[in-house]
């Protein structure tokens, strides 16, 4: 592996095979760091245009917002996993040339712009692992990614199913597991009855125009002397009643 911040190269050691699964769409928090996020939210918010009801219209955004994000994680400006391999196959291609004759000033000078992209990828990992870890008890910046890859490491072996017991035979074959998932939970919700009642919001009672101007219109003045004096009766009620109460009270003694 290239050397990074240090002048001893690393070693990676590789042991084991991890099935690979897809998994479901997650906002990452450091997409907020990076440039410009914030107004190309705003742009591809602003790009779509749906008809209908609002609520379908702010489904549909949300959708097309997922497509856009999921779309741009792909490209090395959403991906660490890309900006560290740039980074570190730029600094490979550096350390060979060095192994042959010294650098040259310019070559010098990107190998410290690149010691200082790849020192804020490791930041945004950081921010990464934390998500996955779900250790919500520790704040941001705290350098204890080792713990975050534990943690992390620890959620993916819980929830990851090595083998399963199907017809009395234990399989570890991970596309028969599969299989027997999705045929299981096929068969757990299958009805027998094919029809089902619908249910449409537009066949409800909507507020007409009218009604909709008048709850949204400012207090008048009316309104509010009738408001004050319901409760003032309503007071007086009251007191009445416990007043009757005391009196009554008052006569069995």
């Amino acid at each position: 592996m290239p050397r990074v911040t240090s002048h001893h190269n690393p070693l990676l050691l590789e042991c084991g095979n991890w099935e690979r699964s897809l998994s479901y769409f997650k906002f990452e928090n450091w997409w907020l760091q990076t440039e410009n996020f914030n107004e190309r939210i705003k742009g591809w918010w602003d790009s779509e245009i749906f008809m209908g009801r609002p609520d379908y219209i702010l489904a549909c955004k949300l959708k097309s917002l997922k497509v856009k994000l999921k779309e741009w994680s792909r490209t090395a400006q959403g991906n660490l996993g890309l900006q560290k391999q740039n980074i570190l196959n730029q600094l490979y291609d550096l350390d060979v040339t060095q192994a042959h004759r010294c650098l040259s000033d310019d070559e010098s000078y990107l190998r410290a712009v690149l010691t200082v992209e790849f020192e804020e990828v490791a930041k945004k990992e950081e921010v990464a692992w934390r998500q996955r870890s779900r250790a919500i008890w520790l704040k941001e910046g705290d350098k204890n990614t080792k713990f975050f890859h534990r943690t992390a490491n620890c959620h993916k072996r819980c929830n990851n199913i090595d083998s399963l017991l199907i017809n009395g035979a234990n399989v570890s074959e991970p596309t028969m597991i599969r299989e027997e998932i999705i045929d299981f939970y096929q068969n757990l919700y299958k009805e027998n009855e094919h029809w089902r009642p619908q249910f449409s919001p537009t066949d409800q009672a909507t507020l007409n125009e009218e009604d909709n101007v008048m709850l949204q219109s400012q207090f008048g003045e009316q309104e509010i002397k009738e408001c004050v004096f319901a409760c003032a009766g309503v007071r007086l009620l009251a007191q009445m009643v416990s007043l009757w109460h005391f009196s009554y009270s008052v006569g069995r003694w």
